[in-house]
């Protein structure tokens, strides 16, 4: 048994070894508000995750709506607390179940024994990976695509008009046509509730229905071909409906979340991406460096260079296609431009999101784009690889190893919140990024880094209050108090209403015992934040009295 799976084996043994040291690394960036100060996650409460935001739990509005991702950070939470190890070795174990589910995948849909493994190990070791896994709070990509990999392979079962056979010991059964179907139709639901973007699934279902479709292979069992293909639809209408009303939390269509003309200008974003495919083309084949927080000029027409090189480029892919299916009645050069295409429209500019490209963004697309090489090179130099398969393994066993050490070195970046930022910063500065950096420096006990990191963050964006206000409690550390005052100041003179920064100063003038200051700051507590906490008014109380 083992040895007839064996190259899945291998697949799962090589992921999981190559991110076992992640295991080791610490929360960083969003994994705050999505997990350890998510009191939804740590109350286990299934009610709030099912109905509120994402990240409602941690006192924000978002309008992402992840409740099985979240879910699954609750059981994490009352296996492992906080401690991160158990998180990463969740994320690590999906991922690499994900390679080996590929790998079936594209054994299913006759890609051959040689090239499905490959693909499953470029899945699982390329670097581009890395932000998908080793950051806690992305298991929503890994976790979207466990699932909707799994339906996949149940819709692939059932288009082959293929019952699946279990036999344990002597106990045999079957999986018939309904249960595949209803299997099917739950696991692309579950995707869906895991990512949002889940939901291209269904095209990818009718990617896969159109090959043998085109190729006058499609076998027995269309009924159930069709009631999967259609309870999918109806889930992804349904889902689409109810995100458009009771779970509209905030603005749900428009998940930029600011005035600006990408954000406004459809034109824009389409005619952007058209220079992003290019940057996603030479990160997937020369991935380095890796970093978050990437962003480019934006491109304002369709007339320009990019565009046309991308009409150019697709043009000609299109056509090698079509001398594919004609020469060896093959599709995978159109299959993988469909899948590449299918998977990576949700952030194409189609819908205004919250960044212009990331890297885990590609974390499934990836996929798409590297069958439509394997097409290509099939086409045109299937014979040379035949003939020279020995130095074709080498050549690639060269490019698996490359890529494992950068991987490796991802996860050694991702390590520690210091050691992240300030990678990050070698390539792009933001404030958001220096207000991190100093707050990693002061669990760190490094105060005097971390007040020049906020000084940083305010001169790029004195917009913040919290950089003021995370100022201010480092310069309470040092001893420096009229100076937190007067960050506190800065922090409620943009946030008026902002009450850890007025509970902050009523604290000191109520310790210098500053009748004046303290009486000062009651007022204006009551009048933007409301009534002083009770244990903090009975002392103030109390001092006044005197």
């Amino acid at each position: 048994m083992l040895i007839r799976y064996r190259s899945a084996l291998l697949i799962f043994l090589i992921s999981f070894l190559v991110y076992l040291p992640s295991l080791g690394n610490q929360f960083v960036w969003d994994d705050e508000q999505f997990i350890y100060r998510n009191v939804f996650v740590r109350d286990f409460n299934v009610a709030k995750i099912f109905t509120t935001n994402t990240i409602a739990g941690a006192g924000e509005i978002s309008n992402y709506y992840r409740p099985l991702t979240t879910l699954s950070f609750a059981f994490d939470y009352q296996v492992w607390g906080l401690n991160p190890i158990g998180f990463h070795l969740v994320n690590t174990l999906l991922h690499s179940s994900n390679a080996v589910l590929l790998y079936f995948l594209l054994r299913f849909l006759g890609l051959g024994k040689r090239g499905s493994f490959w693909l499953g190990v470029l899945f699982a070791i390329h670097p581009i990976q890395t932000e998908a896994v080793v950051y806690a709070n992305s298991r929503g990509d890994s976790l979207f695509t466990f699932f909707g990999f799994l339906s996949l392979l149940g819709f692939s079962r059932i288009l082959g008009g293929k019952n699946i056979h279990i036999s344990i010991y002597n106990i045999k059964t079957q999986i018939g046509s309904l249960t595949m179907t209803l299997l099917t139709i739950a696991s692309y639901l579950f995707s869906i509730l895991s990512k949002e973007i889940g939901i291209t699934f269904v095209g990818l279902q009718v990617l896969i229905a159109l090959r043998p479709l085109i190729l006058g292979k499609l076998k027995s069992g269309k009924k159930w071909v069709i009631s999967t293909m259609l309870g999918s639809a109806l889930v992804a209408s349904v889902y689409m409906l109810l995100r458009s009303t009771v779970l509209n939390f905030n603005n749900t269509f428009n998940f930029y979340g600011e005035g600006s003309s990408y954000a406004s200008s459809l034109v824009i974003r389409l005619a952007t991406f058209t220079k992003v495919l290019w940057i996603y083309a030479r990160l997937l084949l020369a991935p380095f460096p890796l970093h978050m927080e990437r962003d480019t000029e934006l491109v304002t027409s369709f007339a320009s260079i990019w565009t046309a090189m991308t009409v150019i480029f697709l043009a000609s892919l299109a056509y090698f296609g079509w001398l594919e299916f004609k020469r060896k009645k093959t599709l995978w050069i159109w299959f993988g431009l469909g899948w590449f295409f299918v998977t990576i429209s949700p952030v194409s500019g189609i819908i205004p999101i919250n960044g212009v490209l990331y890297e885990h963004w590609l974390y499934l697309p990836m996929m798409g784009f590297f069958i439509t090489v394997i097409g290509v090179f099939k086409l045109f130099f299937e014979r040379f690889l035949k003939n020279h398969y020995e130095i074709t393994r080498n050549v690639f066993g060269i490019i698996v190893t490359i890529f494992i050490l950068l991987t490796l070195r991802q996860n050694y970046l991702w390590g520690t919140p210091i050691r992240f930022y300030e990678h990050l910063l070698r390539y792009t500065e933001s404030a958001r990024t220096h207000n991190n950096l100093a707050m990693a420096y002061a669990d760190d006990k490094q105060l005097e880094k971390s007040i020049e990191q906020y000084d940083a963050a305010i001169a790029l964006a004195d917009v913040y209050p919290q950089v003021h206000y995370n100022k201010g409690n480092t310069q309470l550390s040092l001893g420096k108090t009229d100076e937190a005052i007067l960050s506190y100041k800065r922090s409620l003179e943009l946030q008026p209403s902002f009450v850890l920064a007025r509970y902050k100063l009523l604290e000191i003038y109520l310790q210098k015992k500053d009748r004046e200051n303290l009486q000062l700051q009651l007022d204006l507590f009551r009048e933007h934040s409301g009534e002083v906490p009770a244990p903090l008014a009975q002392r103030i109380a109390t001092f006044l009295e005197i």
